[in-house]
């Protein structure tokens, strides 16, 4: 029992040290492909600057926040008017209806983190126009309104959406306990969810915690080719290694009788 064991485990080995390989061998080709740019766009003497000019990131950054701010709205009407259809009109078909307010709040959520992103990238950029001489004060008092409008309404749709998101899961599902108004909402409503639930929200996290180490990994790669390329400084790769170091640290700690780490 334990030989065929042992041969189970091995061919396990060889079948997945062999993808290993493969995906390795397609990050060192992709590394010298962008190695091999940046060489040229060194040697044609192109900076960051002129790829990216600061009012086209600028431009963009208030392009998308206000873009993405309409998607989520017609997107969160669209899913919450088809969950109540369902509840309602369909002989109350709650799991279904849960899966389209499920998915409007997660496009809730997605929007909150873009729009703080591009409020964060078109504020900086504002001031440094400004600062650098190259936008008219006119122009800097007509765009700031905008992007802080837009964060505005972003952050009270956001609130009153997931509010109305989660009353509407709590008239469904009177075991469901919570408001969206408590510090700990969070921790009431897991604790009111049945073991089905714990476990699909759990799985979520370890998925969310893979992503977040992978992205993690790609980041460092490009921080450390651009600052190869002098276009950022040591900090940048330092604030990726602060986050990834958090990931790592605390799924190591809450999975200290689990899987290892390492394994993530």
């Amino acid at each position: 029992m334990n030989e065929q064991r042992k041969e189970t485990i091995q061919k396990e080995n060889r079948r997945y040290r062999r993808i290993l390989l493969l995906v390795c061998l397609a990050a060192v080709v992709v590394g010298l492909l962008v190695g091999i740019g940046a060489v040229l766009v060194q040697m044609f003497d192109v900076t960051s600057e002129e790829l990216f000019s600061d009012l086209i990131v600028l431009q963009a950054a208030v392009a998308v926040m206000w873009l993405t701010l309409i998607v989520t709205i017609v997107l969160n009407l669209h899913f919450r008017c088809q969950a109540k259809t369902l509840g309602v009109d369909n002989g109350g078909d709650w799991e279904a209806a849960e899966r389209k307010l499920g998915a409007a709040m997660a496009v809730s959520a997605i929007q909150m983190v873009l729009v703080f992103t591009c409020f964060g990238i078109g504020g900086s950029q504002l001031q440094l126009l400004l600062w650098d001489g190259g936008m008219e004060l006119g122009e800097y008092l007509f765009l700031l309104p905008v992007i802080v409008a837009g964060m505005a309404v972003c952050v009270i749709f956001s609130s009153v959406s997931q509010r109305q998101i989660v009353d509407q899961l709590r008239e469904q599902n009177p075991e469901k306990q919570g408001s969206v108004y408590q510090f700990n909402f969070q921790k009431v409503w897991l604790q009111s969810c049945d073991e089905a639930e714990q476990l699909q929200i759990y799985r979520a996290g370890y998925r969310a915690y893979q992503a977040g180490v992978y992205t993690c990994l790609g980041l460092w790669l490009a921080v450390v080719i651009a600052n190869l390329m002098g276009w950022l400084r040591w900090d940048s790769i330092f604030l990726v290694g602060v986050i990834w170091l958090v990931l790592q640290s605390v799924y190591a700690w809450n999975s200290r009788t689990g899987m290892p780490a390492a394994a993530g």
